[in-house]
């Protein structure tokens, strides 16, 4: 369940104008939780990693930050060259082989398209 008393504060700040590097991110959010630099940079590291092991070959191949956005991977199957037709010009063409690989994809969950309509006018 949501803390709505963080979700309110939230809400009263002022919008971010342009977005933020990772050093900015890094001293918002210590300032913000009141922790050093160096244990918010380790926890950005350690998620980091968290997410990579969940996205890789071998993992679980799905990683949920909760309220925020679900990152999943794909796996895409080789494809061998073919002839087609292009669709804007008419013109038949070879398009290329490709080998398999991993797509990623990330989904924004309910509280993230929630936030994304905040401040909307015409409310």
């Amino acid at each position: 369940m949501p803390d709505l008393k963080t979700e309110n504060a939230a809400l009263e700040l002022p919008a971010i104008e342009k977005h933020l590097n990772k050093s900015q991110l890094i001293s918002a959010l210590a300032e913000s939780a009141g922790l050093a630099k160096k244990d918010v940079a380790s926890v950005l590291d350690e998620l980091s990693a968290i997410v990579s092991r969940h996205v890789r070959s071998d993992g679980a191949g799905e990683f949920i930050l909760p309220g925020l956005l679900k990152i999943r991977t794909v796996h895409k199957p080789a494809t061998e060259e073919r002839k087609g037709i292009l669709g804007i010009t008419g013109k038949e063409t070879v398009f290329q082989a490709k080998p398999a690989r991993m797509i990623v994809k990330i989904t924004p969950l309910s509280g993230l398209k929630d936030m994304a309509q905040v401040g909307l006018s015409g409310d």
